[in-house]
């Protein structure tokens, strides 16, 4: 077993350091594409008091599969009790909830390794997880992840259990849970001949996977669960977070080769202290990672062990002097310092999504206005569906929308065929405006640098208008307009 000198200044010194970076880095403006659609059926569940059954802000009204329903709620909360200035504290508390997961990941129970080891794969495991740090159910599933994961090597079932049971109404990813209890509990019992543990950690491992019917869709979530797996082959192309890990990623490849190797290289060391289960774990989502990055977060959990115990012996672990506390805290002073200068405080929100808001304010007073009552369908861009659905909702917090979008991120929800609709309206030409025949748009809420105006106004018939602009976004209506303001 390994045992090494445990040393508690570097670590605080470390666990500081990590956290500062997380809240300096973590002060960000709410900037992920799906939060705004979150965000709205969140307001919706909250103003209807029932999670919605049919889409209410898409064009095509289909069956909402909405598995997100509980991060969504509290969201909404949130939002109601203090705006978007308080959805980015939100963000930036989850942030730093993830960076102390990531401290505590590099954990090898019963032994005493500590100091620069550790410091090395909690930076790895932070590094992994700052592509998801954004308000988004994922970030949620990579606070819960790490507890199953206790749980289950620490006997505690009910623990287990219960995080599951929420994690299954935060997001999709609670499967996870009963396949790490079929890694750590069923696996490794039947490699030790373990006839009592092995049936205690499969009864364990089906109860986890029973966890969606104690969600409010059912058997319903198991048949989303399917199509996500095994028929999501569209959204995999269009979303790149959905696709496999590639040269162009930037530093992900590099990471994941680097802590893969390691691991690998150090095989004698580690496998002295590493279940079978663990290593099952690591392999599974190496696997999962590279063939879909968004899984590399847990990745990196998975691993920390395994990393923390290879590079143990090979980083020294000198303990630090005791005359060494002026040079601690200049260099305390000097890290808080760095931070002072370089730390710019964020806006809740984007210039771009401000903007989007007031254009859907904008067009619901002239629509009013007009006296029009008809629902009217708005072609949009695939990532800014979300948000402008929120726009529309927060106008008009009703059953009666005015407006609904034409495709947004809810991949389910949108289905395969739109999918692949959206994928040919994003090429133009022809192709391109016999979507817009197909989807019948009234108007067109578009980012004003894309190709897609130029598309409807040289290209589609009938032709395409200008109603107006407004910073990075266009609005055209099919056919002529009567009036046209440019602000």
């Amino acid at each position: 077993m390994l045992r090494l000198n445990h040393q508690s200044r570097a670590e605080r010194a470390t666990a500081l350091l990590f956290l500062a970076v997380a809240a300096v880095l973590g002060w960000r403006s709410l900037v992920d594409v799906d939060l705004g659609w979150h965000l709205a059926t969140g307001l919706w569940i909250i103003d209807h008091f029932r999670v919605p059954v049919l889409d209410p802000f898409g064009a095509q009204a289909w069956a909402y599969l909405c598995y997100s329903w509980l991060f969504e709620t509290v969201v909404a909360w949130i939002y109601e009790f203090g705006g978007f200035k308080a959805l980015q504290l939100a963000q930036t508390f989850l942030i730093l909830l993830s960076a102390l997961v990531a401290l505590a990941a590099p954990t090898v129970r019963g032994d005493a390794v500590g100091g620069p080891a550790k410091a090395i794969a909690s930076g790895v495991v932070m590094l992994f997880l700052v592509p998801i740090w954004h308000l988004r159910p994922q970030l949620v599933s990579v606070i819960l992840f790490p507890i199953v994961l206790w749980a289950l090597k620490n006997r505690r079932s009910a623990l287990a259990v219960i995080t599951t049971v929420v994690w299954a109404n935060v997001h999709v990813y609670w499967v996870f849970s009963p396949i790490a209890a079929g890694s750590l509990l069923v696996l490794d019992s039947a490699l030790k001949r373990d006839i009592r543990g092995f049936r205690r950690g499969a009864i364990l491992a089906c109860v986890l996977s029973l966890a969606g019917f104690a969600t409010p869709f059912g058997i319903e979530m198991y048949r989303g669960l399917f199509t996500y797996a095994f028929n999501h082959a569209a959204a995999n192309e269009l979303i790149r977070e959905f696709q496999p890990l590639q040269i162009d990623f930037g530093y992900l490849g590099v990471l994941v080769a680097a802590s893969a190797m390691t691991i690998v290289s150090r095989f004698r060391v580690v496998r002295t202290s590493t279940t079978a289960g663990e290593w099952c774990l690591f392999l599974l989502f190496l696997v999962w990672g590279v063939l879909r990055i968004k899984l590399l977060p847990f990745y990196g959990l998975v691993s920390a062990p395994l990393l923390l115990r290879a590079t143990a012996r090979g980083v020294p672990t000198a303990p630090l002097a005791r005359g060494n506390r002026v040079l601690e805290v200049f260099l305390g002073v000097v890290l808080a310092a760095l931070l002072f200068l370089f730390f710019q405080p964020a806006p809740p929100l984007s210039q771009k999504y401000r903007e989007l808001l007031a254009v859907t304010a904008r067009l619901s007073t002239m629509e009013r206005d007009r006296g029009r009552t008809r629902q009217e369908i708005v072609l949009n861009h695939f990532d800014d569906g979300g948000w402008l659905a929120l726009g529309f909702y927060l106008t008009d917090r009703t059953d009666r929308a005015q407006f609904r979008t034409a495709i947004d991120g809810r991949t389910l929800v949108m289905g395969e065929r739109r999918l692949r609709e959206f994928q040919k309206l994003r090429l133009g030409g022809h192709d391109g405006c016999a979507v817009v025949s197909l989807w019948r748009p009234d108007l067109a809420v578009l980012p004003a640098a894309g190709t897609f105006v130029e598309t409807l106004i040289n290209q589609c018939q009938p032709r395409w208008t200008v109603v107006f602009d407004l910073g990075h976004w266009v609005v055209l209506r099919r056919g002529p307009v009567l009036e046209r303001g440019v602000q």
